[in-house]
């Protein structure tokens, strides 16, 4: 299995009220992503920026959703597009906070 199938059932385990589908269509650069236009959100992981790029610009233009994000080593991060109508509502207009990981562990909660 890919890392998408692998992780398929708990991502539905996270709101059962959400449909969830996977494309195991095989990205490349030069690839047409006009089988994106039937989803709602397209999820990158771990793929070369060029690659994002060109999908969120697809994204962008379709009204599509678009999170991509990666993780190395102890460092991570994550980059969202929801578009140019999304609307953050800020509840209290504080700063978010900063923490640091005091500690990790191989266990499942």
């Amino acid at each position: 299995k890919n890392r998408a199938e692998a992780s398929l059932s708990k991502l539905k385990e996270l709101n059962p009220y959400v449909t969830i589908n996977l494309a195991t269509e095989n990205l490349q650069d030069e690839a047409d992503f006009s089988f994106l236009a039937k989803f709602q959100c397209v999820v990158l992981v771990g793929k070369p920026l060029s690659l994002q790029l060109r999908i969120n610009k697809y994204c962008h233009e379709h009204n599509i959703s678009f999170i991509s994000c990666d993780v190395q080593g102890i460092i991570t991060w994550a980059f969202v597009d929801n578009g140019d109508e999304f609307i953050v509502s800020d509840d209290n207009g504080e700063n978010p906070q900063d923490i640091m990981i005091a500690d990790i562990s191989q266990s499942n909660p």
